[in-house]
């Protein structure tokens, strides 16, 4: 009987699930590898953890068989796309930081999600049809990303409600967007109350004048770029 395996930086190019069917595993660790093809058997029905970070993998692994998965873990990968997590409805933690995703989709089926982080990837898009209402969600990130359109994020935050941390800086938008476009952003999201890198350097240095402004638009507003206003 075995509740943690840890298989961290042992050069390993595979990772077979069937090899411990015997086993009772609910957390799975197996980061800085060389990993490419991930197998899992049925019998890891109580895995709640899967934390596969750098590695090679090239798509996030066929999940079906652990779907009382809570924590997944796939950072620093060469993912390109976000697939088979349909199965995931019991899904909080989402770690895709640092791949080769262009399309923030197919998270319809994961309205448990509390935190989502797709940083230093290539997203040009963030897909939000079908998308329910994340009530949970309290933290996203999409710092350092390919966002070109103001858009597509305030239709993803219509869906979050609970969110208080927001993460959305080194995006082509939050560099040439006008006071009022960041208004407009600050003024759809009452509910946040950490919002770090929207136009940081420019809000900051105009900080005297536009705190006032910005609290009117967003009363619950606590901290920017850690820097916390009154």
């Amino acid at each position: 009987l075995m509740e943690i395996v840890n298989l961290n930086k042992l050069k390993l190019q595979e990772i077979n699930f069937d090899d411990h069917d015997h086993i009772i595993i609910q957390e799975f660790h197996a980061c800085f590898n060389y990993i490419e093809s991930v197998i899992i058997n049925p019998n890891f029905t109580r895995l709640c953890v899967l934390s596969l970070s750098c590695n090679n993998l090239k798509e996030i692994p066929d999940l079906r068989n652990v779907v009382c998965l809570k924590e997944l873990y796939l950072s620093n990968n060469d993912i390109m796309q976000i697939t088979n997590l349909h199965c995931l409805s019991n899904l909080e933690c989402l770690d895709l930081r640092n791949n080769a995703i262009c399309c923030m989709e197919n998270i319809c089926q994961n309205n448990r999600l509390i935190r989502l982080t797709l940083s230093g990837n290539r997203i040009n898009t963030i897909d939000t049809f079908n998308l329910p209402v994340l009530q949970h969600m309290e933290f996203i990130g999409l710092f350092d990303n390919q966002i070109a359109d103001v858009k597509g994020v305030l239709q993803l935050l219509y869906h979050t409600p609970s969110l208080h941390h927001l993460y959305i800086g080194c995006n082509p938008f939050t560099g040439g967007q006008t006071l009022s476009t960041q208004c407009n952003l600050l003024n759809s999201l009452p509910h946040i109350s950490t919002i770090t890198d929207i136009c940081l350097q420019q809000l900051m240095q105009k900080a005297n004048r536009l705190i006032t402004e910005i609290k009117k638009h967003c009363p619950s507003i606590t901290c920017i770029d850690g820097n916390y206003i009154y």
